[in-house]
């Protein structure tokens, strides 16, 4: 039997190592599967020659062609080439990052020929082919998509990412916090518990740290305040490899 879907609006939890692309039906979320048949798609762009990669097939490739692959370009989203922490991030990345007359970010691969990409350009590759996924499950065209971000973005990191969605042909109906996501799935599984809770969830992906505190009562949730930070798996993976560097420099200098 086939689907019935009507709804041409999708969610996508866009993560910084990982994304996950639902849709509402049949009153309930329902996950799409990727052409892999797994619920979770690595953010990964990648280029050879004639190609663009996206998903496994792109982290396939990082390891024999990481100046070729944009893994983590959610956190380049309305970066600029002035911020210290943009410096920093940008010193740990693969891949050949140049800025622009105004300060913006780009990247450079070789592909038919060395171009350069903007952070926006790189995810709409990325985004267009949830897109396609997406349709190809609901058996109809998709045009809207609400989209998760961390709770330290702010106005020029959102609007990047809706730029890089308009590229893909997705127009960004709202955000949410990816704190407040999780409080609401929480409400949701909840809905039958009448009693007001004070709930606190922590959100560690592989690029933000977010906290939201919410009040939870019969399926609604009303978020108190969230924060967060830059810092998540990633990062943890990178110092954990720069110890081991110093460690084994140390240890075998005759080697270093």
């Amino acid at each position: 039997m086939e689907k019935s879907h009507h709804s041409n609006a999708i969610g996508i939890d866009l993560g910084t190592t990982k994304t996950t692309l639902s849709v509402w039906t049949n009153g309930h979320t329902e996950v799409i599967l990727n052409e892999e048949e797994e619920r979770y798609t690595p953010t990964c762009v990648c280029f050879t020659e004639e190609e663009r990669l996206v998903g496994s097939m792109a982290q396939s490739f990082v390891g024999k062609h990481p100046w070729n692959s944009v893994p983590g370009f959610k956190r380049l989203f309305g970066a600029k080439d002035s911020d210290p922490a943009v410096q920093t991030l940008v010193a740990t990345l693969p891949y050949k990052i140049e800025s622009t007359p105004n300060g913006a970010l780009e990247v450079r691969v070789d592909y038919r020929g060395t171009r350069r990409f903007s952070i926006e350009q790189i995810a709409s590759v990325f985004l267009s082919t949830l897109k396609r996924h997406a349709e190809s499950f609901l058996r109809a065209e998709v045009t809207c998509a609400v989209l998760s971000v961390p709770s330290t973005f702010a106005l020029p990191h959102v609007q990047s990412l809706k730029a890089a969605a308009a590229i893909a042909g997705l127009r960004v109906l709202n955000t949410i916090s990816e704190g407040a996501l999780a409080g609401t799935e929480y409400a949701y599984r909840s809905f039958d518990d009448m009693n007001s809770k004070i709930v606190l969830f922590v959100n560690m992906g592989g690029g933000y740290l977010d906290v939201s505190l919410c009040n939870v009562q019969a399926g609604s949730c009303f978020v108190i305040c969230t924060g967060g930070c830059e810092v998540g798996g990633v990062d943890i993976d990178n110092a954990l490899a720069q110890h081991c560097i110093e460690h084994f420099s140390q240890k075998h200098r005759k080697l270093t």
